[in-house]
């Protein structure tokens, strides 16, 4: 009877001595300092341009960023859509804190045909587009690009801001780029528009088109060119909507083309007034957020 009753203090000692001190438990208390060994990378083979990342380290959370897309799965995966070169930005966090910033290097050397797109669309920079006046008479519409003061409803950061005044004559505003199109694809175009023009819109139009060759300075462009979306001030369905809207909520077009031929094309938008009786007619207009995308 008295070896039993020494039993439990033998467990106990013995539990004691297997349980983990605190000198080898994980050190939680340090930021983590990263390196390439904290991760790996490594191309999907069944999806287009998309990388995946896994997170190696333990006892830590990683936080994986592109643009505005950011993950905290241990194992993520980021698609790029056009030809390049990206970095993936890499922390990681535990109770101490969140490490430093690890860059992770992706090159893209063919773009995805099937996230076509223009350059450009969020119009901050005037690099992608060529901008021409037409057939203006003078004085000629100028624009602001980045404009940050306003912007459309469906605008984001910077936007286009157009503004001109005729008393008699015509006032063209016309932004184009060239975009290589695939046979047997289609693309749809669509945008945000917002009118602030003092005393609303009058004698104003705006149309998109798809031609095969580029705007010329001097002359007006339209006549034989495809015209896929248009709205103006005196088409009683465009009146409600056009002050604040995006192109493809108005206007006449859907917007879209079907490619017949793989090549070169250029994509217009136009737009415009014009007074024949003497009348001052201005437009104060703004554009963001274009896109052309392949559906």
């Amino acid at each position: 009877m008295k070896r039993i009753k020494f039993i439990p203090i033998i467990l106990a000692i013995m539990l004691s001595a297997c349980m983990p001190t605190d000198e080898v438990k994980p050190d939680l208390g340090t930021v983590i300092k990263l390196s390439a060994s904290d991760y790996s990378i490594k191309q999907d083979n069944e999806k287009t341009n998309t990388y995946i990342v896994e997170f190696l380290t333990q006892m830590a959370t990683p936080i994986w960023s592109y643009g505005d897309d950011v993950k905290t799965d241990r194992t993520s995966s980021f698609y790029f859509p056009k030809k390049g070169e990206y970095n993936i930005i890499l922390k990681a966090y535990n109770k101490a804190g969140i490490s430093d910033s690890i860059l992770i290097p992706v090159s893209i050397a063919v773009s995805d045909p099937m996230a076509f797109d223009i350059e450009g669309g969020n119009m901050e920079e005037s690099d992608f587009w060529t901008n021409t006046n037409l057939s203006s008479t003078s004085p000629k519409p100028i624009g602001v690009w980045n404009y940050t003061a306003d912007k459309p409803k469906d605008g984001k950061g910077g936007c286009l801001y157009v503004s001109g005044t005729t008393t008699s004559g015509t006032l063209h505003y016309a932004i184009f780029q060239k975009v290589s199109l695939i046979n047997g694809a289609s693309y749809k175009f669509d945008g945000a528009f917002k009118d602030v023009t003092a005393g609303d819109l009058d004698r104003f139009w705006c149309e998109v088109y798809i031609g095969t060759t580029a705007p010329v300075e001097g002359s007006d462009y339209g006549n034989g060119v495809l015209k896929i979306k248009q709205f103006n001030s005196w088409d009683p369905t465009s009146i409600p909507a056009h002050k604040d809207m995006k192109f493809s909520a108005t206007g006449g077009g859907t917007g879209i083309f079907e490619c017949k031929e793989s090549k070169d094309y250029y994509l217009v938008i136009k737009m415009g007034t014009t007074t024949w009786d003497g009348k001052a007619v201005p437009f104060n207009v703004m554009l963001d957020e274009l896109s052309f995308k392949r559906i």
